[in-house]
Order: structure tokens, then C-alpha cells, then sequence
């Protein structure tokens, strides 16, 4: 990122990243999980992570900063449509710190452990890090993303290294 471009295709818009810290401070820290658990259990893990937030950004969900950033792109009465650069330059930050969650060994239990204070630390790890409003547990019926990720595959480390994507059936709220 010393260039200070988004770079999404060859041929696409490259937005300037220069007043938009958050988004080459996590470009650096997905390179360190790249470093510390190897690329492909990091771009499983943020292939995943990436369309949880999109899915949450869709309906508008835990998109504060998701908004901040598109209005430093475009200004207050931003309009872009979901396939512009700047939304997943705007989705990146939150995409990488939850795919630090999905892929470290050490966050994987906590998801779907069912004791108490593993399920609390990682509530809490997800509101420091990911989702500031994040509620969990969530109920049986909700139909968040990540919940229903988590829920729907308990082994899901396992899977996640396997496939990179969810399971079946959990592509959309919808």
C-alpha cells in the first residue's frame, strides 16, 4: 500500500486511500495474519469474513465505519452502487479484524464453545474489534450471518480450511 491506491481490477477506479488510516492500518495487519497462519487459512477466513460484513452492510448492520469511510470517499449524501471500489475498500477493515477471529486458532473455540466465559470473551473480542453492537449469544431464531455461520457448522475451523465459505444454505439472510 505505499501507493496509497485502492486496487481493485485492473481497468476499475483506484481511490486514493490518503485520508483513510483505518483502512492501510488494516492492510498491514492482514498481511500479519497472512505471516503468522499462512494465506490460505487467511483468505478462507476473509473470503468468509468479507461477505458476513457485506451481508450486514446490506442491511445496515454494524456499519458505522462502514459509513464514515464512504462519506470521506464521496462526502455526506453518498450514493454509490455495491460493486464501486470504495465499498470494499469500506467493508476492508472490519473484513480483516473478523477474519483474525475466524482464523486464529485461539478465537475458534470461544465461537462456539458453550461455556460461559469463553462465549464472553469473545462477545467481547467481536465488539472490540469487529462490531462495537454485536449482541451475543444470539437467539436460536436470529438470522445473522456470522451467527448462523458459527451455529451452522460447530466444527467450523474444520471447515473454513476446507472450503472457505460457509455452509450450505448461509450465503444470505434472505
Amino acid at each position: 500500500m505505499r501507493h496509497r491506491r485502492w486496487i481493485g481490477s485492473a481497468d476499475a477506479l483506484q481511490p486514493s486511500l490518503d485520508r483513510q488510516p483505518d483502512i492501510l492500518k488494516a492492510h498491514t495487519q492482514h498481511l500479519r495474519l497472512v505471516r503468522r497462519l499462512g494465506r490460505e487459512e487467511v483468505t478462507a477466513a476473509f473470503t468468509v469474513a468479507t461477505d458476513i460484513c457485506r451481508q450486514w452492510h446490506d442491511h445496515r448492520e454494524h456499519d458505522e465505519e462502514f459509513g464514515r469511510r464512504l462519506e470521506i470517499f464521496h462526502g455526506p449524501d453518498w450514493q454509490v452502487p455495491p460493486y464501486h471500489p470504495t465499498v470494499a475498500a469500506a467493508v476492508y477493515p472490519q473484513a480483516v479484524a473478523l477474519a483474525r477471529l475466524l482464523a486464529a486458532p485461539y478465537w475458534q473455540s470461544p465461537g462456539t464453545d458453550s461455556s460461559a466465559m469463553r462465549g464472553s470473551l469473545f462477545a467481547q473480542e467481536m465488539r472490540r474489534t469487529v462490531a462495537p453492537s454485536y449482541q451475543w449469544p444470539q437467539p436460536r431464531e436470529s438470522k445473522d450471518p456470522l451467527f448462523r455461520w458459527l451455529v451452522g457448522d460447530m466444527r467450523f475451523g474444520r471447515t473454513l480450511r476446507r472450503t472457505g465459505s460457509p455452509p450450505h444454505g448461509l450465503e444470505s439472510w434472505d
